[in-house]
């Protein structure tokens, strides 16, 4: 199986989205558990 072929390529637009979303809750947990809130 190739790993790095697909059809129909992940559109960049979400791929960033997702990336943001995922960035904010990590922030959002670190400073929970920085500030014990």
């Amino acid at each position: 199986m190739h790993t790095g072929s697909y059809d129909m390529p992940f559109p960049a637009l979400l791929r960033y989205t997702i990336g943001i979303l995922i960035l904010c809750g990590g922030f959002m947990v670190f400073f929970r558990h920085f500030f014990q809130i």
